[in-house]
């Protein structure tokens, strides 16, 4: 039996300051390196080992991989990197706050350029000090290769060529390999793996830092899948929720007998949460029920449907 692991780099600084990341080569968070290294713990534990890894150019990847291997004790191993590895580049969206971005050019157009399939959203400019153009790292990648923006289309479709022409290959000497990479870069992968379609592939999420295993037969048939962790804690593992207080207001003015919370107020904050991941478990903290059922409507009509509402219509609720 032949194995391919896939990871996901842990946590990033801008994951999690909920900014688009792209090919910005932001480090990991203290939360990303402490998920990196368990993630080679469970490794280890479940007697795992590896021959050869891969990873991207980008820090998050290679300090997720490094740590990965520290935790087995294989920091030994050859390490083998590559630009096409790299995350999907969010051209003139890196950096940007993604709830500011909403508001500025609004949640359906966002939407469609962080969820589309082959929508890019507008080019990074050649002068922006991010850009792999002005990036020693990237001195020796073609210039026509260097992308100023992808959708995930164009994402996969340059990771691919190093999949079949290296990774994949690599199988007929190496038994176990571990490749470290991002959320989108590695969709592609598995996309070609399980056959799954240009429409249901945007939908698939990849957990951060969770081994993800595809078992190959001896002629390189895949066999299974899985993630290597307990059921129970991959569907907890990054959930979040929201407890929302509808009025900041306490003691000595515990009473307030009108809603004072704008609702465009409120949208903004429980966008940022909704899209930081905060979509399973919404609490309402609101004090004396009565004055606050304009907010306390708007809070349950914002936490049924998140993904129809917008600025204006938040501003306009309930206005009939």
């Amino acid at each position: 039996m032949k194995r391919i692991v896939l990871i996901r780099h842990g946590e990033s600084q801008w994951n999690k300051e909920n900014r688009f990341t792209g090919w910005t080569n932001v480090d990991l968070s203290e939360k990303g390196v402490q998920e990196a290294f368990e993630a080679g713990k469970t490794l280890k534990a479940a007697g795992f080992t590896f021959e050869i890894a891969y990873t991207s150019y980008l820090k998050r990847a290679v300090k997720t991989l490094n740590n990965v291997l520290d935790a087995m004790d294989l920091d030994w191993i050859p390490v083998k990197k590559s630009w096409r590895l790299n995350e999907k580049h969010y051209g003139m969206l890196q950096g940007l706050n993604k709830a500011e971005t909403a508001q500025k050019y609004g949640d359906e157009q966002v939407k469609i350029w962080r969820r589309s399939f082959d929508v890019a959203p507008g080019n990074l400019p050649e002068d922006d000090p991010n850009s792999a153009t002005l990036d020693p790292r990237y001195a020796l990648v073609p210039d026509q290769y260097i992308p100023r923006t992808e959708a995930l289309k164009q994402c996969i479709e340059r990771v691919m060529p190093y999949w079949e022409c290296e990774i994949f290959p690599s199988l007929k000497e190496h038994d176990n390999i571990v490749v470290v990479a991002h959320g989108n870069s590695l969709r592609g992968v598995v996309k070609h793996l399980k056959g799954i379609s240009d429409a249901d592939i945007v939908g698939l999420n990849i957990p951060t830092a969770t081994p993800y295993v595809f078992e190959f037969d001896d002629d390189l048939n895949m066999v299974r899948d899985y993630y290597l962790a307990d059921p129970e804690e991959l569907k907890r593992k990054g959930g979040s929720g929201v407890y929302y207080h509808i009025s900041y207001l306490g003691t000595p003015h515990d009473y307030l007998w009108m809603n004072t919370t704008p609702p465009v107020f409120m949208y903004e904050e429980l966008k940022k949460a909704y899209d930081a991941g905060a979509d399973r478990y919404w609490l309402l903290n609101v004090g004396d029920i009565k004055p606050m059922e304009l907010g306390i409507q708007t809070f349950m009509d914002m936490a049924w449907d998140m993904e129809s509402f917008t600025y204006e219509k938040a501003y306009y609720h309930q206005a009939d």
